[in-house]
């Protein structure tokens, strides 16, 4: 007959002090992150953010962040690191020194700022990113389904967050939307994202891409956007 189970309780206090160790390790990078991007907000960003200036969102005024909560976070990276044209918006704001980490954690922190909040979150996010890595279809069943129609009107407001000013208009035209004035149409199909038309240059194809992609719900991007350069003959 066996004897008595014994435990180990110094063994039992080293693994709750290493995974103490653990955490404190990782809210500290959190925190880290969190300072660096408040230094380069306040030092780059705050003269147009704080005050509104060339119509940029304020982040004291969450009404200005309605439409781009909608997008999601990686589509707002892109808009900052590229820039958006025919607005304020420059490529990184302007300041080319900053690196893309920086700019992803100033936005990071003005999305604090306005009460952002991750559609899903804790546990759940961590399966989220295991599913797309294996495959957009486990991702999809994890995530949950957005409508078509819902997920088309994201994708065309992050696309006129990247090639148009704020305010173009987005139009309706055959089960597929527009950005006027831009050439460039979406449409879609169970989560397969189909970008259509002429964009007016080669960086801005790539850049649509980027921000299809960063909204939540997006499979997949087929894009056949053609660079306005291409139809130029001598």
């Amino acid at each position: 007959m066996k004897g008595p189970i014994r435990f180990d309780s110094n063994a039992l206090h080293r693994r709750a002090g290493a995974l103490v160790c653990v955490l404190a390790m990782a809210l500290t990078s959190v925190s880290n992150a969190h300072a660096d991007g408040a230094s380069v907000y306040k030092a780059k960003c705050s003269t147009c953010h704080d005050s509104g200036a060339g119509e940029a969102p304020r982040t004291a005024v969450a009404a200005d962040w309605t439409e781009r909560f909608a997008v999601g976070r990686a589509a707002l990276h892109a808009a900052a690191i590229h820039g958006i044209p025919n607005t304020a918006m420059a490529p990184k704001g302007g300041f080319a020194e900053l690196s893309d980490d920086e700019v992803r954690a100033a936005v990071d922190y003005m999305l604090a700022l306005t009460g952002y909040v991750e559609r899903v979150a804790g546990g759940m996010a961590l399966a989220q990113a295991s599913a797309r890595a294996a495959s957009p279809a486990r991702a999809s069943a994890v995530e949950g389904t957005v409508a078509d129609d819902e997920l088309l009107r994201r994708v065309a407001v992050a696309l006129r967050d990247v090639i148009a000013p704020p305010d173009t208009p987005i139009e309706p035209h055959r089960g597929e939307l527009s950005i006027q004035g831009t050439g460039v149409r979406v449409g879609i199909d169970a989560g397969v994202v189909r970008l259509m038309g002429v964009a007016a240059h080669a960086a801005t194809i790539k850049r649509a891409e980027e921000a299809v992609r960063g909204v939540a719900g997006v499979r997949r991007v087929d894009n056949k956007l053609i660079s306005g350069g291409m139809l130029d003959f001598d």
